[in-house]
């Protein structure tokens, strides 16, 4: 786990399983950088771990990522990888990270089970993070709905990360630099496809855009 002196901004985040459903499944990986404004990373924490007893291991998942039951014997537990994550986001952010991931919702919803299991009491948005995220998959889903609208040809055929024709292919990545299904190395790839996708965008100062005057006090749909 390297740690940064400086503070960042944004928090890249992947993680590996035992299967796809959190409360049946286990979490075995957890990656994280720890970027500033401009992208650039900082710090980074890269932990394996040990599931309760009687978490299911299927084989689909082994096979994916490589990583078996008995590798993880000697692996950081639960409540280990909890306290190593705070530190983390402690010494690395002076606020709540906004949250960079491909696909959030599966990681969420694993990270909800592991870190409620340990500190059932404190949901873990109240514990580290914030509730702005940027999700790289859903921003690829963007650029397909706005071709849609356009009557145009979808922008991107695969929206994973990996797959053959997924989105560090279709970006011109050099998809051997990245191990796929390693959570840190898919940490490191999310982050380049998320500059690769802020390339796409032309990104204009909303208040320069409409010429307003920050003195200017706007009315809100609240107060019509």
């Amino acid at each position: 786990m390297r740690i940064s002196q400086m503070k960042a901004k944004y928090l890249v985040i992947d993680l590996e399983t035992t299967g796809v459903h959190a409360y049946e499944n286990g979490l075995i990986q957890l990656a994280c950088l720890a970027l500033d404004s401009h992208m650039e990373v900082l710090a980074e924490f890269d932990c394996l771990v040990k599931p309760p007893e009687g978490t299911i291991y299927t084989e689909e998942s082994v096979a994916i990522h490589g990583i078996t039951e008995e590798e993880l014997k000697h692996a950081m537990s639960y409540r280990e990888l909890l306290q190593q994550f705070l530190y983390f986001i402690k010494e690395n952010f002076n606020d709540r990270p906004i949250l960079i991931a491909q696909f959030l919702p599966f990681d969420y919803s694993f990270l909800d089970a592991v870190f409620g299991k340990v500190a059932p009491e404190v949901p873990i948005f109240q514990m580290i993070l914030s509730r702005d995220f940027i999700d790289t998959k859903s921003l690829a889903n963007v650029f397909n709905l706005k071709a849609e609208v356009d009557g145009k040809p979808t922008f991107f055929l695969e929206t994973s990360l990996s797959k053959s024709g997924g989105l560090k292919e279709s970006l011109g990545l050099d998809t051997e630099a990245y191990k796929s299904h390693n959570a840190l190395s898919d940490c490191y790839a999310t982050r380049d496809v998320l500059i690769k996708l802020l390339d796409l965008f032309e990104v204009k100062s909303y208040e320069r855009n409409l010429n307003i005057d920050p003195q200017t006090t706007v009315t809100t749909i609240e107060e019509k």
